[in-house]
């Protein structure tokens, strides 16, 4: 009978707690951190590494960029307090304007490339966030981190519905052959984070950019600045 009685008990509680395992996935309301200093430094062998230091750029604000389409420029739609220490919290953030939401392309067929992209709804629309501060030193700042050939970089991506992408393709161009892929990129309505981490190996002539929805783990807040010999991955984007 205690048993039973046991069992009554925890009854109720494993049926609300089935709450907390399969709530729907919630749009990103709000971005804050702490910026740094960062320096990459490339060796002959072409491994990376980021070394971080106190901002020092001093107080102001850190503000949001979006491109937008139809002025062909890109314009602040947020702004945040930038304290001397690099701490800064957006509370809210900005709904892009129609003007800048992009519209989903379908990749240029390519002789050189195989495989193929997929999107669960080809009428999505997207939009990018660019950070930049106005302080002491006005630089663009991006939540990134960088080890060995390997670079990470998360980024706010904002769709107007919500949408899967996937998909790979590979291509290859003098040699070299490049694999992009996304890795079941599932995004709400709304902002969401989402991470490029692209490898580079010149001894194997392979480089692989893959896109998936999520904050790297090891990413942070920095104003870049590049070692001599140093070299700056390319950007793959949704756009």
């Amino acid at each position: 009978m205690k048993k039973i009685a046991l069992v009554a008990l925890l009854a109720p509680l494993a049926l609300g707690s089935c709450g907390l395992f399969n709530k729907a996935p919630q749009a990103i309301t709000t971005a804050s951190g702490t910026l740094m200093d960062g320096t990459v430094k490339a060796d002959a062998n072409g491994s990376s590494t980021l070394t971080t230091t106190a901002w020092s750029g001093g107080a102001g604000t850190i503000a949001l960029d979006l491109y937008d389409y139809t002025a062909r420029k890109t314009v602040k739609e947020g702004e945040a307090t930038l304290a001397a220490d690099g701490k800064f919290g957006f509370a809210s953030l900005p709904t892009p304007k129609d003007s800048e939401l992009s519209k989903y392309e379908e990749a240029p067929s390519n002789s050189n490339c195989t495989g193929k992209f997929t999107v669960s709804d080809t009428a999505v629309r997207t939009a990018i966030a660019n950070f930049r501060t106005d302080a002491t030193k006005d630089v663009a700042v991006s939540l990134t981190d960088v080890s060995g050939k390997t670079v990470t970089e998360s980024q706010l991506v904002y769709v107007d519905r919500d949408v899967t992408f996937g998909g790979q393709q590979e291509c290859t161009t003098n040699g070299v052959k490049e694999t992009f892929r996304y890795d079941n990129a599932k995004f709400v309505k709304g902002w969401n984070w989402g991470t490029i981490t692209s490898t580079r190996d010149s001894s194997t002539k392979t480089n692989t950019y893959v896109f998936t929805k999520g904050v790297a783990a090891n990413a942070k807040w920095v104003s870049l600045s590049y070692a001599p010999a140093s070299l700056k991955a390319a950007p793959f984007n949704l756009r």
